[in-house]
């Protein structure tokens, strides 16, 4: 395996454990917050579970597709999550409300990525007809 592909893996797996580690703050340790709070969170948390397989997907694809727009759907799905729920983790857990502006920026970055893999398989199975 590439050497991308084990950077994705490692950014990957460090991902899925910070959104459990949040996901168990926002079950257990939000009992206080107010529900759509607790919702933003619990929405931050499902983007970054699925965007975090998304990068272990990526790493293997890596392999089998365009390294190229592979490589793209991995940098944009690291960017997605900063900006997607980075936004709403800094302005729903810290206070810090203009940081949810980003957040769609984020949701943007996360769609471009699952257009890149798409391009990755027509491109590859142009490629290998």
């Amino acid at each position: 395996m590439s050497s991308r592909g084990r950077g994705f893996i490692a950014v990957g797996a460090v991902s899925l454990l910070a959104a459990t580690m949040l996901g168990a703050y926002a079950s257990h340790g939000m009992t206080g917050a107010p529900a759509p709070v607790v919702d933003a969170v619990r929405t931050a948390v499902s983007f970054q579970v699925y965007h975090g397989l998304g990068l272990l997907a990526v790493a293997l694809l890596g392999e089998r597709l365009s390294p190229r727009w592979t490589f793209a759907a991995g940098v944009l799905f690291i960017a997605g999550t900063l900006l997607f729920c980075g936004g709403i983790y800094l302005s729903r857990l810290l206070g810090l409300t203009s940081a949810g502006a980003v957040a769609p920026l984020g949701g943007v970055a996360f769609m471009a990525g699952w257009a890149a893999i798409a391009v990755a398989a027509v491109i590859s199975g142009r490629r290998a007809s």
